[in-house]
């Protein structure tokens, strides 16, 4: 059957209408970076997403002229992003504390699931995320008390921490796992504990008492692994504690203040692959970043709606790449960053 010459004028239209909606969405944003030059730039802006259609990644023009046709996957709109991770896939899990839901977003293949809980019980206040090295995703419920544990299709597998239908857990947060020795590390902020579980839920041990000295905590709300060492935000005493996998204090850095180097509202903690240590401080609204004995090196963001601004900044999480993934919370999307390596020839940090 042979189109009408008006038809095939609609329908020419409404491809190039695609294209160019295609090819001015694959065009990279204004460079900006950080330190400004002079200095040799470390932190590359990229982009931020709020949904499937959002981001670097989109799905290519055929792909999309398909979902006109046959109906575009589920597409939520985040709108209190807080915890971050990606998996082996390469797909990108987001905590939405608001809509008490997990985002998972396949920009490669185009897709979306959510996550909300089981057919028993739902989220109710969803903060932290990590995977084990199946895949699996791991979710923190502060006030419930548990970890949600599902398979990378989504299906629900397990709850970590339910005793008799309530949670062992005052307010879970922070999670980390060691996919060396097959356990996860937990702050759990009410209890100023960080506790080791096994992926059955098992408490293996745990360490840390209220306090301010080394090894005590305050508030931790956050906790990432690098290796032998773990970092953790120790929310309260304003610093971040750096301790081996049994608990013993290695060393710390910062305080409370408003200079470069000290906290006012520190949130989450992330490392990438260099050691150098990212600190989201959601009053100050920036990312600090440290090298691995706490020295100072930069900041990047600023209070604002624009690219690489924030307000309330909360979770952080870096990639195998080096992509720095923030959540920008009250700006409802998250935004991601480079981290730009130093040239072979280029003198590194002592």
């Amino acid at each position: 059957m042979r189109l009408s010459r008006s038809l095939r004028s609609h329908v020419l239209k409404f491809l190039l209408a695609v294209a160019l909606l295609d090819w001015l969405s694959a065009r990279p944003s204004q460079a900006q970076v950080w330190p400004s030059a002079p200095d040799t730039p470390r932190i590359r802006y990229e982009g931020s997403f709020r949904k499937l259609d959002d981001g670097a990644k989109r799905a290519s023009f055929w792909h999309r002229l398909l979902n006109v046709m046959v109906g575009a996957p589920p597409n939520y709109s985040m709108v209190r992003p807080f915890g971050i991770s990606t998996d082996p896939q390469g797909r990108i899990i987001v905590v939405d504390t608001e809509q008490r839901m997990v985002h998972v977003l396949d920009y490669a293949r185009h897709r979306y699931l959510h996550l909300a809980g089981n057919s028993k019980e739902r989220f109710v206040s969803p903060i932290g995320v990590a995977l084990d090295e199946h895949g699996d995703i791991f979710v923190t419920d502060s006030y419930l008390g548990k970890i949600f544990a599902f398979r990378p299709n989504g299906k629900f597998w397990r709850l970590l921490g339910d005793v008799r239908g309530e949670g062992m857990f005052k307010r879970p947060t922070g999670l980390a796992y060691d996919s060396q020795r097959h356990v996860f590390y937990l702050t759990d902020t009410l209890r100023d504990k960080i506790f080791v579980l096994d992926p059955e839920g098992r408490v293996l041990r745990s360490f840390g008492e209220r306090g301010t000295e080394p090894g005590h905590f305050n508030y931790p709300v956050a906790i990432a692994l690098y290796y032998d060492s773990l970092y953790v935000v120790d929310a309260m005493n304003f610093r971040v504690q750096v301790l081996d996998l049994k608990g013993t204090p290695l060393t710390q850095f910062g305080m409370p203040g408003d200079g470069s180097g000290s906290f006012a509202k520190p949130k989450s903690v992330a490392l990438d692959s260099e050691g150098h240590v990212y600190v989201v401080d959601s009053l100050f609204e920036v990312v600090q970043v440290f090298d691995r004995n706490g020295r100072f090196l930069l900041a990047f963001g600023g209070t604002g709606t624009g690219p690489g601004q924030f307000e309330l900044p909360t979770g952080i999480y870096i990639d195998p790449a080096d992509r720095v993934y923030v959540s920008d919370s009250f700006n409802s999307r998250v935004q991601v960053f480079q981290y730009l390596k130093a040239a072979p020839d280029e003198p590194g940090e002592q």
